[in-house]
């Protein structure tokens, strides 16, 4: 075992001496080369060889930070790939889906309110033109913030240098179903008041 050990370390020093290439002179003559029989080599476990100490020195820290080669800086990962018109439409559908619900959902209920104003004996013409104004306050508010959330889509479209024709046709079908909602409940509270 200990002649092996002997024999791998002079290998060693041979390859050493052969890539520093600072002599020129012929190795064999200076290290001597000795043979180990094949039965000796294969009685040898790979556990049973000892490790506990590097067989080359480890370079000397220093205080200079390390130099990244430019192939360790490239990875395997694929770039991720800028989103589509379509998927960035359909994230901000989902947006102006949900401001369109919330804002017809406070429609309806200001016409629910109003009625039950109505059966509590006000007066029609006075409570028709309260509920008209927060209808149209409503409505506005519901325009500022759609018009936030397509300056977003738009910011966004320019970014990645997409079309902006969805940005207007969100715009305009977002303020017809908010403005039909408006009427729809304030025709309701027409009715209700009797005033048609």
């Amino acid at each position: 075992m200990l002649r092996i050990l002997s024999i791998l370390f002079g290998v060693l020093i041979l390859s050493a001496c052969m890539k520093s290439g600072s002599e020129q002179a012929d190795v064999s003559e200076k290290v001597p080369v000795a043979t180990v029989p094949k039965e000796e080599v294969e009685k040898v476990e790979p556990e049973q060889i000892e490790t506990s100490a590097p067989l080359a020195p480890s370079p000397a820290p220093t205080d200079q930070p390390e130099q990244s080669k430019p192939e360790q800086l490239t990875t395997n990962t694929p770039a991720l790939s800028a989103p589509t018109e379509e998927q960035i439409k359909q994230k901000y559908h989902a947006e102006l889906t949900q401001l369109q619900s919330y804002y017809s959902g406070k429609l309806s209920g200001l016409y629910g309110q109003a009625v039950q104003d109505l059966k509590a004996g006000s007066s029609a013409k006075a409570l028709y033109s309260q509920y008209a104004k927060q209808a149209g306050a409503i409505t506005e508010e519901s325009q500022a913030k759609v018009n936030q959330v397509l300056a977003k889509m738009k910011a966004e479209l320019n970014a990645y240098h997409l079309p902006l024709t969805g940005v207007d046709q969100y715009r305009s079908v977002y303020h017809q179903e908010i403005g039909r909602a408006k009427s729809d409940a304030l025709q309701k509270l027409r009715a209700a008041a009797g005033l048609d």
